[in-house]
């Protein structure tokens, strides 16, 4: 995986904890 496969993961991983917690 490159650095920026890796950064994209991440940021779509907190933008949907993001919005789970927004939901709830």
């Amino acid at each position: 995986m490159t650095p920026h496969l890796n950064f994209l993961s991440r940021a779509t991983r907190e933008r949907a904890l993001k919005v789970s917690s927004t939901a709830e």
